[in-house]
């Protein structure tokens, strides 16, 4: 470990915020009576897209993504259920407030994300300013697991990757990450996140 950690380096979706987005899908689904799958794998075409590449919109997406699923699903049904996925984003309150409560460390959050993820971190939960910085994959062109975006991250925070705390809940990030020189939390929940931090308050 070294000897002095400068920064952590967050994920947003699954750490710092909280989606259910197979809820949503089901019961848009079930409402629609249109097979979960193919919801499923819809939404999830657009979302990869959107992510490395901010000129996709979703009224874009819909228009040159014609792969059968506009048979039953318009427009307006599909601004619909994305509405619906991100009305179940919510907060983690007790990793924002670890945050504050540490302010020795300088804060980023490297993201694979669609454009605009920061006004929704400012307007809807007023935290964008517990970062330095966000860096998003739409608008670098690179996701993780991909060298290029830890690098990108790497060059903003104007720090060596083993000053840096990577903290991910997936875990093929999180081994990218490791493998770079970054030191890495799995993140799980919130108690084994105070457990595999604890060790960097005290260096």
């Amino acid at each position: 470990m070294p000897s002095r950690i400068m920064a952590f380096l967050f994920d947003l979706g699954g750490v710092l915020i909280i989606q259910d987005a197979r809820k949503a899908i089901r019961e848009f689904s079930s409402l629609h009576n249109i097979p979960e799958d193919r919801v499923r794998e819809y939404f999830y075409s657009y979302f990869n897209a959107s992510s490395t590449d901010k000129s996709i919109t979703p009224e874009r997406f819909f228009v040159e993504n014609r792969n059968g699923i506009q048979d039953s699903l318009g427009r307006d049904q599909w601004l619909d259920l994305l509405k619906s996925i991100y009305s179940t984003e919510v907060l983690n309150q007790e990793l924002a407030e670890w945050m504050r409560a540490n302010p020795r460390f300088r804060y980023y959050a490297l993201t694979n994300n669609t454009a605009g993820i920061e006004s929704v971190l400012e307007h809807k939960f007023g935290i964008a300013g517990l970062f330095q910085e966000i860096i998003n994959s739409a608008e670098i062109g690179a996701k993780k697991p991909d060298a290029k975006a830890f690098a990108y991250a790497l060059e903003k925070m104007g720090i060596e990757a083993p000053q840096c705390v990577f903290v991910d809940d997936s875990e093929t990030n999180v081994g990218a990450a490791r493998s770079l020189g970054f030191q890495t939390i799995h993140y799980a929940s919130f108690e084994n996140f105070l457990r595999d931090s604890a060790v960097f308050l005290h260096a």
